[in-house]
């Protein structure tokens, strides 16, 4: 389950991105300019990041498992995706983008949304399959969102406009935060109903981010 819901990411992604493309037909250019273009970067990196993808859920599907050398290469990969993702955004021309906030803010977001979807769904597939997901496990992921709110509410853009979606922002953060501190606590249980809220909060806010972040050029 986790593999295909990345996996229907990427195709969503990737189909949005190819839509607002304005030459569609010039689009299979897009790997010309490597060295100059972050953009040509980040495409490159999206293709292999698939193949590689669907290299490891093709393992886990015929032989039930898969090598962590290639699962470790898939990450490296994904983690190169983003950070070329976010460079596309670093131009003088967008003073307001064009700071380490950026590239920070992109691979924050990207754990905080991966983890945070992950988790329930760990959680779902827990209760199907019986097998029981360890104590240290669940402190692990509750541990690392909260680590990753703190660090999303420390370095986020923070424009002088829109200041009623900004607090906003930051109410939700601190929820996510208050949330994933509670479920650290050894008398609370990692239910799955709590791992979903926690996600729509994260994914709420960080929509919220995104949209302040495209505003912040003008």
């Amino acid at each position: 389950m986790p593999a295909t819901v990345i996996g229907a990411s990427l195709g969503v992604g990737m189909f949005i991105s190819f839509a607002h493309l304005g030459t569609k037909k010039n689009a299979w250019r897009a790997l010309s300019h490597l060295r100059k273009s972050s953009l040509s970067r980040e495409i490159l990196f999206l293709g292999l990041f698939g193949l590689s993808w669907l290299f490891t859920t093709l393992e886990n599907v015929i032989w039930l498992h898969s090598m962590p050398e290639w699962t470790a290469i898939t990450a490296i990969l994904g983690i190169g995706l983003i950070y070329n993702m976010s460079q596309v955004y670093r131009f003088p021309a967008a003073p307001g983008w064009n700071t380490w906030r950026t590239n920070a803010g992109f691979m924050i977001s990207a754990l905080l949304l991966g983890i945070s979807v992950m988790a329930p769904l760990l959680g779902y597939e827990s209760s199907v399959t019986g097998i029981q997901v360890s104590a240290d496990h669940w402190t692990a992921i509750d541990g690392s969102l909260l680590i990753l709110l703190l660090a999303q509410s420390i370095i986020m853009h923070k424009p002088s406009f829109s200041t009623r979606l900004l607090f906003l922002r930051i109410g939700l953060i601190l929820v996510g935060m208050m949330i994933s501190a509670i479920t650290l606590l050894p008398s609370a249980s990692s239910l799955h109903s709590t791992h979903t809220l926690l996600f729509l909060i994260i994914a709420s806010e960080e929509g919220l981010g995104r949209w302040l972040f495209y505003r912040s050029r003008a």
